[in-house]
């Protein structure tokens, strides 16, 4: 069924670690499972892991959003993000980012906006970065303009 690298890392895995209760110091502080998973292609397999967790951390959550918007089911990172209870910075990054490298300049200055307006959570300088990458658009100088006077 699985095979190559990926296969290799499901056989690490224990009955208990499908049974997650808590997110814990590996779990949010861990990039190997979520690399994994990018490499693999399985988003299947990902998204089994996390229905499993009974409590999800916002790193558990940015994972999958990070996997859906990098392999370009922006529709599926959006819903994972709609749902979230608590965002940061990351979560932010990821649907701008996602957005942004997948050509959706529009959408990544629309949900920028909406960080800026919606959020207590502050931009950083991924943010601005990806924002600015949007504005590569000519149509789009002008908010290039506005967002570049807020990195002041």
């Amino acid at each position: 069924m699985f095979q190559g690298p990926f296969k290799r890392f499901l056989s690490f895995l224990s009955p208990d670690f499908l049974r997650i209760s808590a997110p814990d110091k590996f779990e949010s502080n861990n990039p190997v499972p979520r690399k994994s998973y990018g490499k693999s292609g399985d988003l299947t397999m990902a998204k089994i892991i996390f229905d499993r967790m009974r409590l999800r951390s916002t790193s558990s959550w940015n994972a999958m959003i990070s996997l859906h918007a990098q392999s370009g089911r922006l529709d599926l990172a959006l819903a994972q993000f709609e749902q979230m209870t608590e965002r940061d910075t990351v979560s932010w990054n990821s649907m701008i980012a996602g957005y942004n490298q997948h050509g959706y300049d529009l959408e990544a200055l629309t949900f920028f906006t909406r960080m800026l307006n919606e959020s207590s959570v502050k931009p950083d300088n991924f943010t601005f970065a990806s924002a600015l990458s949007a504005c590569a658009n000519v149509e789009m100088l002008k908010h290039g303009k506005q967002i570049h006077a807020q990195t002041g």
